[in-house]
């Protein structure tokens, strides 16, 4: 098992008995993250705020809204989480048909992850009707 392992173990380990030093694993995982330049997946990140390590379990420590695409502010900045979301750019992301907002509340932060593009909900639709049909 190696450091990083460990460490998110740790963090989920210590989460409700000791919220301050579950936030130190979670903030050293990420310092060990940038030392061995790695990336996280969107799942893993989804479940720990990068800006001050604590986890992320909703109504607890954040709170989690759905943003239809209509809805966000054209001059409101996307917090990229990684650089897979980097180089699909500006282009791919305005055809989003919502955003999932995740907002910390141990360090009021409001990250924001790319929801459903209209191709996957379209597919999803008709997968829907098709099992619906039989």
């Amino acid at each position: 098992m190696n450091r990083i392992e460990q460490l998110w173990k740790c963090a989920l380990e210590t989460c409700s008995s000791l919220p301050n030093l579950s936030k130190w694993y979670g903030l050293q995982m990420y310092k060990q993250l940038q030392v061995d330049n790695l990336d996280l997946s969107i799942d893993m990140l989804s479940k720990c705020c990068f800006f001050c390590g604590s986890i992320l379990l909703p109504s607890l420590t954040c709170q989690i809204k759905i943003i239809p695409a209509k809805q966000r502010k054209s001059n409101e900045t996307v917090v990229f989480v990684t650089d897979i979301q980097q180089k699909i750019g500006q282009e791919k992301l305005k055809k989003c048909k919502n955003y999932v907002e995740y907002h910390c509340l141990c360090c009021n932060k409001r990250i924001l992850f790319r929801g459903s593009c209209q191709n996957e909900i379209i597919k999803y639709e008709k997968e829907l009707k098709s099992t619906d049909k039989k």
